[in-house]
């Protein structure tokens, strides 16, 4: 699996609320969902939306099952067929 766009929550790949935006990441481990590239992708994203467009935040890398749904309880390892998110917080230049 290569990086991809996740929807949010509200529908679509970016949810933007005035000059913020969040774009979330997901990809087969942590290290690639916090890579350049994944970096580079949510700024692409967030380019159609917001000027300027900048990472003013990140989650941290977190896993998800095949579902989409975050793991929490990790003490049973990972299961079958789950990836990591992150979730990047895009601010508008000025």
């Amino acid at each position: 699996m290569a990086l991809e766009l996740v929807e949010q929550p509200g529908g679509g790949t970016i949810e933007v609320n005035g000059p913020q935006a969040t774009v979330t990441i997901q990809g087969n481990s942590s290290r690639e969902v916090n890579d350049t590239n994944a970096k580079t992708m949510a700024l692409q994203a967030a380019r159609g939306f917001l000027t300027r467009p900048g990472i003013s935040g990140q989650s941290g890398p977190y896993p998800v099952d095949a579902d989409g749904n975050q793991l929490v309880d990790l003490t049973k390892g990972l299961p079958e067929g789950f990836h990591y998110r992150q979730d990047f917080k895009i601010q508008e230049g000025m």
